[in-house]
């Protein structure tokens, strides 16, 4: 199977009027940041749905940006206004295609970013320094922040053993927002800035025993806007790491940034 991705598609912020390049697969993958209000992401989501047969979502930070702390609420209107092909992993539902499920959910953060220093640099340079700390937790408790990684971890894990005890699942795909390996983090920052990127759900499933991962081909994800594409063999088999955000209008990290790419389940290439 193949599927399209991109995420970071952030079209309230320097892409006003500027349509996004699709492809020509059957389904979307869309993992996060669409708009910072529910309106901007609806209207996006629901122009992609009109292009595909289907849509798989997860929300990125950027959806609660106008939500005052309300994220529940903010779901529920997204999940109102999406069509019926567009897939909200984060409400907890793992969608099939085939011998394919795809599994997912924000993931968030916890702080505890390889190379990032302390919990408390990682999580005081995020109370500090994070508009996530300003418009999506308001007060910038960094507890608030781990309450949502703890329920990603379970949403995506839940998902995962559903696809393992599946005997009609072959592959599964991952989607979260946030980075879930350390290769996926970018250097050249403030160290204790990666703690607001990574979500270290992978190691948190491989210490779970591993098996959770044993269908898993491709873990797509977005976040920091620099395109990623790496293998893992660390489970004696390849999982592949793939990340195409789109970004801010005016960012150059990624020369595929205004077009979706395509990513084979079996042997990922574009």
């Amino acid at each position: 199977m193949r599927f399209d991705l991109v995420s970071d598609v952030h079209q309230d912020i320097g892409w006003r009027g500027r349509p996004l390049g699709t492809g020509e697969c059957d389904t979307l993958v869309l993992p996060g940041d669409v708009g910072n209000r529910v309106g901007v992401t609806a209207g996006v989501v629901a122009a992609l749905a009109g292009k595909y047969r289907d849509v798989v979502f997860v929300d990125g930070n950027h959806e609660f940006y106008s939500s005052s702390g309300a994220l529940d609420r903010t779901r529920d209107l997204l999940a109102d206004a999406f069509p019926v092909n567009v897939h909200y992993l984060d409400r907890g539902g793992l969608f099939r295609v085939g011998d394919t499920a795809f599994a997912g959910a924000n993931g968030w953060y916890h702080f505890q970013a390889p190379r990032g220093g302390s919990f408390g640099a990682q999580s005081g340079w995020w109370s500090g320094r994070s508009n996530d700390a300003r418009l999506v937790f308001p007060g910038g408790d960094p507890r608030q922040a781990l309450d949502r990684w703890e329920e990603s971890k379970r949403t995506l894990f839940r998902q995962l053993e559903t696809a393992r005890d599946d005997p009609a699942v072959e592959h599964v795909v991952v989607l979260t927002h946030s980075v879930p390996h350390p290769g996926g983090l970018v250097d050249g920052y403030e160290p204790a800035s990666s703690g607001a990127f990574y979500n270290g759900l992978f190691d948190e499933a491989k210490d779970a025993g591993g098996e959770l991962l044993d269908k898993v081909r491709v873990w797509c994800f977005g976040h920091t806007h620099h395109p990623a594409f790496f293998r893992d063999r660390s489970l004696g088999r390849d999982i592949w790491f793939v990340a195409n955000p789109r970004g801010y209008g005016h960012e150059r990290h990624n020369p595929r940034r205004n077009r979706t790419i395509a990513v084979d389940v079996e042997g990922p290439g574009y």
